[in-house]
Parts: structure tokens; sequence; C-alpha cells
């Protein structure tokens, strides 16, 4: 189980870094700058390491943070996910916190999104 207080630290974090990424592709844009400039690989790379941390901050096993954030967008492009027979359109922070704590009790194959990019997973 997640406590309420890493929780509403991971959420309030997650959408400070959500609001940050839309200013800098924003401002990125207007002046010209390719994904791959120093500024926007600095901003990216610190990113990457905060979701690491809260992550290990709130036992996510099996990645289901970076996956909400990268492939989901922050959850602004919705994806099915879950564990067995429980999948669900994981569009919101509740609905990511069920799939971490589904996942913290959860043993044996993890089916997650319904495309080619995901593979089941076994947990040895």
């Amino acid at each position: 189980m997640i406590s309420e207080k890493n929780w509403e630290f991971t959420t309030k974090t997650l959408k400070e870094l959500m609001k940050q990424k839309d200013r800098l592709l924003k401002a990125a844009n207007a002046v010209k700058l390719a994904p791959e400039s120093p500024i926007v690989e600095a901003y990216t790379a610190i990113e990457d390491h905060l979701i690491k941390t809260l992550a290990w901050l709130i036992d996510d096993q099996y990645e289901n943070l970076a996956w909400y954030v990268y492939e989901c967008d922050y959850g602004r492009d919705p994806k099915e996910a879950g564990y067995a027979e429980a999948i669900q359109l994981i569009d919101s922070f509740d609905k990511l916190r069920w799939l971490i704590e589904t996942g913290q009790n959860t043993d044996g194959v993890k089916a997650m999104e319904n495309s080619e990019r995901w593979d089941v997973k076994l947990k040895l």
C-alpha cells in the first residue's frame, strides 16, 4: 500500500513536472529548439531521475509511473492496463494508484497495455 503522504507528494510532483514540461516545450517550440537541444535534454534527464525517485518512494515494482508519464503523457493520452483479468483505462491518478497497488499485491503475470510496445512480463 502507498501511504497517503507519499501518494500526495507523488501526485503534486507529477502535476508540477507536467506543468513545467509544457512550459518548456512551448518555449522550445517558440524559439525552434530541437528536442535534442541541451536545454530540453537537461530537463528530460532531470524528469527521468525524478520519476525513478518517485517510483522508488511508492514501491512501483513494474514501472507503471514511468509508463503513465511517458506512454500516457501524464494521463492525457490514457491507455488500458492492469493485471490478469483486471484491466481498465488508466486515465487518472486514482487509477494509476490502483494499478501500482494492485501490482504490489499480485504475483505472476502482468498484462500491460494492449499494444505491441508492451510485452507480458512474468514476475520470477
